[in-house]
């Protein structure tokens, strides 16, 4: 066990467990969950009700009732096969639906055991050991085939032995390896070090052994409970804004309204007509007037065909959508498709070309349910079709590049002297110290060098200026510790188990201290040293330089912060005001040249640590004494740079004798530092009873300390080691910082063109997250972000918007004996971060915390004044938008929906960012979640969206030179496994570094469903339309206008296939600036009724009023000729079927002029091109000549006399009054489109609440 699984091993337990939970859930799956969703009249995403198969059974027997005709007879068996072939229909749709999680996941397993199959992974093939962590992946050192790996959480199984780290979360249910200690983590739990060594903290310095990472044994499978919910969940999601509309257009409105209603009024006023003998034509028949004449009537309203072509359309869009995913890597474009600078509408019309194959293929599988792709229980189309807000979890490797790039190059350079009436004036103020200036003579100034990286390489940099090589001699010895240190990668696995220390000492329980606080500040150590070499190539330095030098030591340094003043709430504050430091360390390291043999220490780390290391800076020329006023600046600079980015500090000194640092080759040791000594390195050897505090050698004596407190050196040898890390020279500094992507910049502009509001769930506090979210180009002014971590009840008041007007005051000692706070954090953050800058309006300039009051030593006024400045930068919420998730509802309820129009959510974490998600939805907000597909905790934040992509990110790099994982020549590699573990709720799972247009995708779905709507508009207006044709020539006492077989000829035809064209040829030229709306529940208003009969009716009227006309005039023709006649109505048969064939014709081309003007609601008909709608120009051109050859062929032998001239007349006539009317309609229909979209363009870009100060 001692050797751990082997991978075959390790994938075929997973593959078998994965069949257990499959099996096991599939055993709970009711029959009738699904068959109640297929058929139930109450169900929204049924096809076809029982209400719909119970009229189509009751017209079927009226046509088989009248035994006189035989096309009657033929239709109603088409009707009663469309009925049969309808219910299989749905119910088929509806088990695929409830089935098609399980078949994804079945494909998951396949996809297990062929993995298993091929030879082993070999450790190369995993992500680096050394991976700098990242929220965005989760991964596990994992022994594998004897080797220690870095594995994926998602391959993870029962019977793994893990190794976790100190302060590592534990990935799941696992037991420790160890016949000493018996200890147990659940998964989330944190892994201390309290059992395995006492906790205490010493006035004095002492080393600290470090502990190894602890094998675990696993006792579950951690994707399993993952993949219950999964399977429990995946058909929860909520319906789409299109399944609302085809449900009240189908199913509410002409299935439970029209239908019904309209069968009872033409039965009850043909009972009229037949007691009172009403008819033009004697002799009506009685099974046409309670028959024949109710089915003409009644059959349009029914959905025949339309369940067939519902699932056709559909799957043949998201098989576009989904060709788009795919094909985006192969497209090749001559310019940026993100490029603002450059006005290319076309890009941003045109929708890449996929290939007809792919494109085949992706529609059989979605058709058929396969499980390869999503179409039912979470449908893509749909969802992107009318997406409202487009949300994204993660930001390292997704929203920005994976590592750090420089931004900025602080280090000093000599300066003019001073005059002495400057130097007095600032001795008044107490900004320097002018006996330190007289003792060296010279004056040192900061300089800060920009950096701006390249976007498309994050570890490419250049110099902002141009004349940036005259401080060459100020960065060369920059350039060199960066290559000896922060870039050796030999310093690499000593410095990861230095890190795992430190997010341990971070992450313990607060500590109790006599007298003293008992929280302990959130502190973070810093993320990653970053990689510099590009850095220190264009200083001059490259990589053949470390072949010149030789590593000896590692010395790593650390200073925890707490807090032991009774009257100071300094810890307490820093916590509430989340503004998370960097923990105080260093890391040197000791490097000898080879060619002359000399030692040097070369080290970085946080600046407060390292300033206190250092007497004097390296100013390019000199070495000059570091005065008060220019640690301040340094400082300065340091803190400013800490509350939004990353900084590191740089020192350097030749030393003659190595330090006898303790440790061996397996284990680390690591210097500890009193906490809040300051300055500690300077004074190591002086003893200074005055301030106990302070580092204190010289009252150790010659004594050991026992090994129980964790020091095990005598005092000669921690003098030794500290006092090789004094006097050090100041090199300088350098911001690093996370570089926003510039697709996704340029993604969200067009998002915002669009009415699609960008959404960055961020985990990170406000003041990064804001200062990211600038880059990335989203509002950061007014009403700009929304913390959604709950307010801390033990520290500030439950107040629903966090306004905290009473704060105390630090109440410590002050003298110069007496340091409480290091000058490693602001020393006074007494106010929450939301309410840093609460000055009044007008009074924004003025410093919150003035410099002159004092709250310690002279070295804390240092730190604490110099952030005085800092404290300036705006985190207000002026707006008063409520904290915390549980104060959103009702927030929404009582004042404003503010919080639905907020770009940025801070300090969140996967609970409180689904519960966000669902606050969405449930106003109106159609989610589309963009996540990582190697962060597991995405899975239930993917199960909540409307529809969701899994997107694998870029793994961050250890060293540009290092690459993340080398891919197996054969197979699956082990990210791109995990990938399909994490995204198996996902429509979408791609890579980032694939040339992937979400941009495409969305316009092209919003293209599709824009289409699937006006086609169900025109299948709905027109079988109305050919209802009210027949109902309205039954209140005139006409015979039927349209036979029952011509009904459903029409209905069941010629609609599908202009629908079809229709849909094929669909264009709006403002396509990608229009807003599509809330998914709101669809009400039935006046206003609604008005629009809808003004907008559609009228398209209609000219047709109704001509074909009612027509068919008028030609029954009081006919009545002429059988005047003689007792039954008219058998006598003119012949001449009546002829009559319906000529209305039939007409009707049919009004439809198809009417089906033009549905194809484009931007564009008027002579503004078509005919490269885009030759669909429906082919398709009306077939139907009108196959109608009028039919039409034909029955006017030639003896109907001639049929039709009176003055009713051809009323025809031919309305053909260009129908034409002209639809374009007058469409012209105010556009007029009233644009301004709704100038009022929606409004509502989206306010975000005025009730507390608007404007």
């Amino acid at each position: 066990m001692a050797t751990g699984l082997t991978s075959q091993e390790a994938l075929s337990l997973l593959s078998s467990q994965l069949q257990s939970t499959l099996s096991t859930c599939s055993a709970k799956h009711s029959a009738l969950t699904w068959m109640s969703e297929a058929w139930l009249p109450g169900s929204v995403r049924s096809l076809f009700r029982l209400t719909s198969m119970v009229f189509c059974l009751l017209l079927s027997l009226a046509l088989m009732a009248t035994r006189n005709s035989y096309p009657e007879m033929v239709s109603a068996v088409v009707v009663l096969l469309m009925v049969v072939a309808n219910l299989m229909l749905s119910g088929w749709e509806s088990y695929q639906r409830s089935v098609e999680v399980y078949r994804r996941v079945q494909r998951l397993v396949k996809v297990v055991e062929q993995a298993a199959m091929h030879p082993a992974w070999k450790a190369e093939n995993y992500p680096h050991l050394h991976t700098p962590l990242s929220a965005s992946i989760v991964l596990q050192w994992t022994v594998r085939d004897t080797n220690l790996v870095n594995l994926p959480w998602a391959l993870l199984v029962k019977g793994d032995i893990v190794l976790i780290k100190p302060g590592q979360v534990a990935p799941g249910r696992c037991s420790i390896i160890s016949e000493k200690v018996d200890l147990r983590l659940e998964q989330g739990e944190t892994f201390h070090t309290d059992k395995f060594k006492p906790v205490e903290k010493s006035l004095l310095p002492e080393f600290k052994s470090s502990l190894s990472p602890q094998k675990f044994l696993l006792d579950e499978t951690p994707f399993l409970s993952e993949l219950q919910v999964v399977l429990d969940q995946a058909s929860h999601r909520p319906l789409s804004k299109l399944t609302k509309q085809r449900h009240f257009m189908i199913s509410s409105v002409m299935e439970y309204i029209c239908t019904p209603l309209v069968l009872v009024l033409v039965l009850a006023w043909n009972c009229v007509r037949h007691q009172h003998s009403w008819s033009w034509l004697s002799g009506h028949p009685k099974y046409q007037l309670f028959l024949t004449e109710p089915v003409s009537a009644t059959l349009p309203l029914l959905p025949l065909l339309l369940p067939a072509w519902w699932l056709l359309v559909n799957t043949a869009a998201l098989a576009n959508v989904l060709a788009i995913f795919r094909q985006s890597s192969t497209i090749t474009t001559n310019s940026d498709p993100f490029d603002d600078t450059v006005e290319t509408p076309d890009m941003e019309e045109t929708v890449p070309a996929v290939s007809w194959p792919y494109t085949r293929d992706t529609f059989w599988s979605c058709l058929l349910g396969t499980g390869e792709h999503l179409s039912r229980t979470e449908n893509i189309l749909h969802c992107l079709g009318s997406v409202t807000s487009h949300c994204c979890t993660d930001k390292k490797g997704i929203l920005s590049w994976p590592n750090t790039s420089p931004e900025k190059i602080f280090f000093l350079k000599s300066g003019e002297k001073q005059t002495e009436t400057e130097e007095q004036s600032q001795s008044e103020n107490g900004e320097m110290d002018v006996e330190e200036e007289e003792q060296t003579g010279k004056v040192v100034t900061p300089e800060i060098l920009t950096v701006t990286h390249d976007h498309k390489n994050p570890f490419r940099v250049e110099f902002d200026d141009p004349n940036w090589s005259r401080h060459l001699p100020s960065l060369k010895p920059l350039g060199l510790s960066v290559r000896l240190n922060t870039c050796n990668l030999d310093t690499e696995e000593k410095y990861t188990d230095f890190y795992n220390y430190l997010v341990c000492e971070s992450a313990r329980e607060p500590l109790q201290r006599p007298g003293g606080d008992t929280g302990m500040p959130d502190l973070l150590p810093i993320p990653a040293r970053g990689c510099l070499c590009e850095l220190s190539f264009r200083i001059g330095f490259n990589p053949e330089v470390e072949a010149g030098w030789e590593l000896e030591q590692q010395l790593q340094t650390f200073r925890p912060v707490v807090s032991d003043s009774p009257g100071t709430s300094f810890t307490r504050n820093l916590t509430m005001a989340k503004l998370k430091f960097p923990f105080p360390h260093q890391v040197g390291v000791l490097a000898r040249e080879r060619k002359e043999g000399g030692l040097q220490l070369l080290t970085q780390g946080t600046a407060d640590i390292v300033l206190d290391s250092c007497v004097d800076c390296w100013t390019g020329t000199d070495l000059v004494g570091l005065t008060a006023e220019t640690r301040k600046k340094c400082l300065e600079f340091y803190h400013r740079c800490s509350l939004t980015s990353y900084c590191s500090a740089f020192s350097y000194r030749p030393v003659t004798v190595r330090p006898p640092w303790p440790g061996t080759v397996t284990t680390c040791q690591y210097m500890e530092l009193p906490p809040n000594s300051s300055p500690f390195l300077s004074q190591a050897t002086t003893q200074s009873e005055e301030d106990i505090d302070r580092v204190s050698i010289g009252s150790c004596g010659d004594r050991s300390i026992s090994t129980d407190s964790g020091v095990f050196c005598s005092s000669q040898e921690v003098t030794a080691c500290l006092e090789t890390q004094c006097n050090q020279s100041f090199l300088g500094m350098v911001q690093m910082q996370y570089q926003a992507r510039v697709d996704m910049v340029q993604f969200i502009d067009l998002l915002e063109k669009a009415c699609i509001r960008f959404v960055h769930f961020s985990k990170e506090n406000e003041l990064r997250s804001r200062v990211f979210s600038e880059k990335m180009g989203l509002e950061s002014g007014w009403n700009c972000h929304i913390s959604l971590q709950n307010p801390d009840l033990a520290t500030a008041p439950s107040i629903m918007y966090g306004r905290k007007r009473v704060t105390k005051k630090f109440s410590t000692i002050s003298g110069k004996g007496r340091h409480f706070l290091s000058a490693s954090l602001p020393a006074k953050m007494n106010k929450d971060s939301r309410f840093l800058d609460f000055p009044p309006w007008g009074d924004t300039g003025r410093p919150l915390l003035a410099g002159k009051e004092s709250h310690g030593s002279e070295e804390s006024q240092v730190g604490s004044t110099s952030t005085s400045s800092m404290l300036q930068y705006d985190m207000s919420n002026r707006a008063q938008l409520p904290a915390g998730i549980e104060n959103i509802r009702p927030h929404l309820e009582e004042m404003d929906n503010v919080p639905l129009l907020v770009s940025l959510f801070t300090d969140c974490t996967p609970p409180t960012t689904k519960q966000m998600v669902e606050i969405l939805q449930e106003n109106g907000e159609v989610v589309a979640m963009l996540g990582s597909a190697a962060n597991y905790h995405n899975i239930r934040i993917f199960l909540s969206a409307d529809a969701s992509l899994a997107v694998e990110p870029l793994y961050p790099q250890v060293c540009q030179h290092v690459p993340v994982f080398i891919p197996p020549h054969r197979g699956i590699a082990p990210t791109d496994l995990a990938r399909h573990f994490t995204g198996v709720a996902s429509s979408v799972s791609f890579k980032r570094e694939e040339d992937v247009s979400v941009y495409h995708a969305i316009i092209s779905s919003r293209r599709h469903v824009l289409a699937i709507r006006h086609g169900l508009q025109f299948w709905m207006s027109s079988s109305m339309f050919l209802s009210t044709v027949v109902l309205m020539s039954l209140l005139l006492l006409l015979p039927s206008p349209l036979s029952p077989p011509q009904m459903l000829v029409i209905s069941s035809l010629y609609l599908p296939v202009l629908a079809t064209a229709s849909f094929f040829s669909a264009h709006d030229g403002n396509i990608r600036n229009i807003s599509t709306g809330k998914n709101s529940p669809i009400l039935c208003s006046r206003a609604t009724l008005c629009h809808t009969f003004w907008c559609y009716g009228l398209r209609f009227l000219p047709a109704l009023v001509s074909t009612s006309l027509a068919h008028l005039l030609s029954t009081i023709h006919l009545q002429t000729q059988c005047k003689d006649q007792v039954n008219c109505s058998t006598f003119l048969t012949p001449k009546l079927s002829f009559l319906t064939d000529t209305n039939m014709t007409f009707v049919t081309i009004s439809v198809v002029l009417a089906s033009l003007s549905y194809v484009s609601r931007t564009d008027h008909l002579w503004q078509y091109k005919p490269r885009r709608s030759w669909h429906i120009l082919i398709a009306s051109l077939v139907v009108v000549v196959v109608q009028l050859l039919y039409f034909t062929v029955r006017m030639v032998p003896d109907h001639m006399d049929t039709i009176p001239f003055w009713a051809w007349v009323v025809h031919l006539g309305f053909i260009p009054v129908v034409v002209v009317v639809n374009e007058l309609v469409k012209r105010q229909e556009i007029k009233l489109n644009v301004r709704f979209q100038k009022r929606a363009r409004l509502d989206f870009n306010t975000k005025l609440g009730i507390n608007s100060p404007f």
